[in-house]
């Protein structure tokens, strides 16, 4: 064993060894370690950047901060739309226990217009990032009519933000089926009598 280690000659390896390397990657290597430590050069000048403005202006940075703080808060809770279907569903469970004789005619009105949507398969759900829309369409996405599939026939998005959004989700609750559950169980016009 000693012997063959002696008769290797390591001067000649390491000298085969870097003119393969410099003939197939020691171009591509150097580059590649250039671009990274580019990379992160630039990353530590952004960095030290961003620290002597925080400390020359610390109110907009604060502003800055809790502005991302709040979008990012805004996309966490953006409702979704088994969330709607939660409330729905919660909403429709508060009004089969209150008795017709209390209960307010415009909450009951505007839940059983969305149950006969969401049985027709009529609503569709719009994410904006920071909140959702929930409108209805025409049809729904089973069917195969021409009609559905006709770009022409289908509502435009005006249309859409007039007549047909039913609810707005933002910060993890749909805003008009919230409003509308309000005084459920108060009957108004138990009052006008």
């Amino acid at each position: 064993m000693a012997k063959v280690l002696n008769s290797f000659n390591f001067s000649k390896f390491l000298k085969a060894k870097s003119e393969t390397s410099a003939k197939w990657g020691g171009k591509r290597m150097r580059s590649y370690f250039n671009f990274w430590r580019q990379l992160i050069d630039d990353y530590k000048t952004v960095a030290t950047d961003v620290i002597e403005e925080v400390k020359a202006k610390p109110a907009k940075a604060c502003l800055v901060a809790s502005s991302l703080c709040f979008i990012g808060y805004c996309v966490n809770t953006n409702p979704d739309h088994v969330s709607f279907t939660n409330q729905l569903l919660e909403s429709n469970n508060e009004l089969a226990l209150t008795s017709s004789s209390i209960r307010n005619v415009g909450s009951y009105e505007h839940v059983m217009s969305l149950n006969e949507c969401v049985n027709k398969r009529v609503l569709r759900l719009f994410n904006c990032g920071l909140f959702s829309f929930i409108w209805r369409d025409d049809y729904s996405a089973n069917c195969d009519l021409y009609r559905f599939h006709c770009s022409y026939l289908k509502p435009s998005i005006v249309d859409i933000l007039k007549k047909r959004i039913v609810d707005v989700g933002f910060l993890g609750s749909w805003r008009v089926l919230k409003y509308k559950m309000i005084d459920f169980d108060v009957n108004e016009d138990e009052w006008k009598k």
